[in-house]
């Protein structure tokens, strides 16, 4: 009878170990099936098992991995601060409670690859109802996460364009209307005036609608001007031209048409001519700085345009004593169609700044702004001028500075293009 006792228990436990084993072989088959990854750790957060999908993830191998505390093996940053992230399997054991993991975490791979993964975290209870351990779900999410940040880059970039078309139909319908509305009443009283009248009244509305004419034509350019920047049509195109002459040239444009009551003063303090910069784009900057400097101060203040060599480059600074600019508008002021809050009804499309800024940008320059509110304002434009000089050949005759450029032949100095 003691035998086969013997051989029954020895028998149930063959029969228990057999289930066991089998039990084990079903677990590790089920956990390599899983495409996630999956960590199992005891009560003190020491690994004690690792499927495939987490060996790769992690850059660790099961047997070097087992055995090793969490926090050694999944090493978990936030995304946006770069700051460790707290460990789940911690919150999970101390809690007792499911933990999910933040939307912004990644994990620094073994090798030092850093991805992005999502999931959850569970503690296991056992039959006495204290924690045993802790399992944690994952997956790679990198992926995912660049297609939602691509959508969501491409939903803002609709909703810019959006607001964009908003703000140039409003631009449209109030700047257009004004010029229209002055040339029509100009064109209907020329119309009605007869023989005797008055050759200055005349001249008076003549002049009114040739202001106006500019002013409609000069909102179109900045129109197609801004659609090329937004193209990528606008290209910069660098040549041997003398600044100083360009700058006059813009200030006497200026001072023929908006800054005719003005008074523009320019001081040139030793700049080298010539420059190698784009002509056209350095008549965009500063037109639009001038006529700015010009719209928004009053007669009786002159606006003072100074030119200097500046770290291997020109700097030029454009400073009025006009209304100037509230702090809070400054952060937006390159942005299109914005224009400051305390403009009152002085007309503007708010391109003028938007383009300087892409102009300067395109010189791989840089632009800063101070302002002062109701004391005026002061724009300074530094470009560099990556001119090199070959030896000997002087050209005194097109140069703006007494100091001779040594070395140029068949020099082509540029002036500012036509209107």
């Amino acid at each position: 009878m003691i035998l086969v006792w013997v051989y029954h228990e020895v028998r149930l436990r063959y029969r228990g170990e057999s289930q066991a084993n089998q039990q084990e072989e079903f677990l590790e088959v089920t956990l390599a099936s899983i495409g996630d990854a999956v960590i199992m750790t005891d009560a003190n957060e020491t690994i004690i098992l690792m499927n495939p999908v987490a060996e790769i993830l992690t850059d660790w191998p099961h047997q070097e991995g087992v055995g090793q505390k969490f926090s050694t093996v999944l090493n978990l940053i936030n995304t946006k601060t770069q700051a460790p992230y707290s460990s789940p399997v911690s919150a999970a054991i101390s809690s007792q409670v499911n933990q999910s993991l933040h939307d912004a975490v990644a994990l620094v791979r073994r090798n030092g690859e850093t991805i992005d993964i999502d999931d959850s975290c569970a503690p296991i209870i056992g039959v006495d109802g204290l924690v045993a351990g802790c399992v944690m779900v994952f997956r790679d999410v990198s992926e995912q996460r660049r297609h939602e940040e691509q959508v969501a880059q491409t939903l803002q970039r609709e909703q810019e364009i959006n607001s964009l078309k908003t703000s140039f139909v409003s631009m449209v319908s109030h700047e257009f209307r004004t010029p229209l509305t002055s040339i029509f009443s100009s064109t209907e009283l020329l119309a009605s005036f007869d023989g005797r009248t008055n050759p200055e009244r005349q001249d008076k509305h003549l002049q009114r609608i040739y202001t106006s004419i500019r002013r409609l034509e000069q909102m179109l350019d900045d129109v197609l001007l801004i659609g090329r920047v937004e193209s990528g049509r606008l290209q910069f195109q660098p040549e041997l031209m003398n600044l100083g002459l360009v700058i006059k040239d813009i200030v006497e444009a200026i001072q023929a048409g908006i800054g005719r009551h003005h008074q523009i003063n320019v001081s040139f303090d030793k700049v080298a001519e010539p420059v190698f910069m784009d002509a056209k784009l350095i008549k965009f900057i500063f037109t639009n700085l001038l006529s700015n400097a010009v719209k928004y101060s009053l007669p009786i203040h002159p606006v003072e345009v100074s030119v200097a060599v500046v770290n291997a480059g020109v700097q030029v600074q454009v400073t009025d004593q006009g209304i100037g600019i509230p702090v809070k508008d400054l952060p937006k002021l390159f942005r299109t169609f914005q224009r400051a809050s305390n403009v009152g009804n002085i007309h503007g499309t708010g391109l003028g700044l938007s383009i300087v800024k892409t102009c300067v940008d395109l010189h791989r320059g840089s632009i800063q702004v101070e302002s002062v509110l109701d004391q005026g304002t002061r724009f300074k434009v530094w470009l560099p001028n990556q001119l090199t000089v070959p030896p000997k050949v002087a050209h005194p005759e097109l140069i703006n500075t007494a100091e001779e450029i040594e070395g140029l032949e068949h020099l082509k100095i540029l002036k500012a293009p036509s209107q």
